[in-house]
């Protein structure tokens, strides 16, 4: 089974295991970036990847607060790495703007009670 292909995924295996979803995306996003320099649509696919597992306020027992910040870490960990060596990369460093934008949502959100808060 590749965890990329939407056809052989299990609805869920997504929300029984969203963190291991979440990585083997992740892993599979990174090669296409890889393999085609400033992947424009692999680093889109990454940031609506990350907001769908953000943004579960209609199902907020599937990923708890702590799973969304070790997410959040993971990222920011892994563009800074990646920019470090792909410094030319514009679709890398779009989504690193993105990404503390959603890190900044996130700390606000948890600062209010996880009360959505309008910037």
């Amino acid at each position: 089974m590749n965890p990329s292909n939407s056809e052989d995924i299990n609805d869920s295996f997504i929300w029984t295991h969203p963190i291991t979803f979440f990585q083997n995306e992740v892993k599979c996003i990174e090669r296409a970036a890889t393999k085609y320099f400033s992947n424009y649509h692999a680093w889109t696919y990454r940031q609506y990847l990350l907001k769908a597992f953000l943004n579960t306020s209609s199902t907020p027992h599937l990923i708890t607060s702590e799973e969304k910040q070790m997410i959040l870490d993971m990222e920011m960990n892994s563009a800074n790495i990646w920019l470090q060596t792909h410094v030319s990369d514009h679709s890398g460093f779009h989504y690193r703007q993105q990404l503390l934008f959603e890190i900044q949502v996130h700390l606000q959100k948890k600062a209010n009670g996880n009360r959505i808060v309008k910037m």
